[in-house]
């Protein structure tokens, strides 16, 4: 509602509910939000309207309900369906078992989306074919496979310490991962996302793209009209009687170059610099091409009709490129 009184009618044409748990939600409770979205603003007919669900939460009614309600994507967080290696990542619940599957591949009108986390120590390239089975078996329309990422003063930290061998491990799965799901047919759009041809996630595609969106609840990011904000980050300062407070982000033209490096670099398509010039009204700077080149001799990044983008060996090496890129503007 706050929304709607500061920006007027505006028209959307993807929901996106998540990250957490939203599944633990009732059909009748995901209808209600959906419904409240539409109800303030026009969502287009064909919309994309993803939820992302837990296995725990893989019941018939559940699944059913959610299509009833508008949901026309579900992301599945399987992370490993070996036991082992989700207990090394201190995943709670429910493996998908051969019928949740079933059941989740059963329900029609909806795009499949699986994720799935690799590198994980004592992950070897046949846990990965034991998991990829799946892909095989029941072809979801879209996979996500993400790399496991070791944040410091987190309880993971404490049990993985990350060191060179740790790094060559990561790469041998990846290199692995990445082989297996392009024999599969999956196109690698984005470092950690494959899609069969037209289920790329257009939600998503809006993040890398620098399109607006707008976000709902604590914590919630928004870019719109231009400019960026969010919502506080507490459920009581959230759900205050009143005015309804938001935090505008005020970036300079460094910020806006580090945020396009970071999202333009990650779509496996790059970016030009008439892209860049369009988003920040301004040239690219000297130094970040200076750096671009650097990066082209040491090949990992390619740059062919005027587009920059990473190689093969450069997505695997993402992070540090980008973090390079970045430095000079940090």
């Amino acid at each position: 509602e706050a929304y709607k009184k500061s920006f007027g009618p505006v028209v959307f044409d993807t929901i996106y509910i998540g990250g957490g748990t939203p599944s633990m939600l009732s059909a009748g409770q995901m209808g209600r939000i959906i419904e409240a979205a539409g109800s303030l603003f026009t969502i287009m007919g064909g919309a994309e309207v993803t939820i992302e669900m837990n296995p725990d939460d893989l019941l018939s009614e559940k699944l059913y309900g959610f299509r009833g309600a508008g949901v026309t994507r579900i992301v599945l967080g399987i992370q490993s369906s070996i036991l082992n290696i989700r207990k090394t990542l201190g995943r709670r619940g429910i493996n998908c078992t051969e019928d949740h599957l079933k059941l989740f591949f059963s329900v029609p009108g909806i795009v499949k989306c699986l994720d799935f986390i690799g590198g994980i120590p004592g992950q070897s390239e046949s846990h990965i074919d034991e998991d990829f089975t799946i892909i095989e078996r029941f072809r979801p329309e879209h996979l996500s496979f993400y790399m496991l990422s070791v944040e410091e003063g987190t309880p993971l930290s404490s049990r993985i310490r990350p060191d060179n061998e740790f790094e060559e491990h990561q790469r041998r799965i990846w290199e692995h991962a990445i082989g297996r799901l392009k024999n599969m047919g999956y196109r690698h759009y984005e470092i950690s996302n494959f899609a069969l041809n037209g289920f790329e996630s257009r939600h998503n595609m809006k993040y890398w793209n620098f399109r607006p969106y707008l976000g709902a609840g604590p914590g919630a990011h928004s870019f719109f009209n231009g400019s960026r904000f969010s919502n506080p980050p507490s459920l009581r300062d959230y759900m205050k009687p009143g005015v309804f407070n938001r935090v505008t982000d005020c970036r300079g033209a460094d910020q806006l170059l580090v945020e396009f490096i970071m999202t333009s670099l990650r779509r496996l398509e790059g970016f030009t610099a008439d892209e860049y010039r369009r988003v920040s009204g301004c040239p690219m700077p000297r130094v970040v091409i200076k750096i671009m080149e650097d990066k082209l001799s040491e090949k990992l990044i390619n740059y062919e009709n005027g587009r920059y983008c990473l190689t093969a060996n450069g997505i695997f090496l993402a992070d540090r490129i980008i973090y390079d890129l970045a430095e000079p503007f940090l």
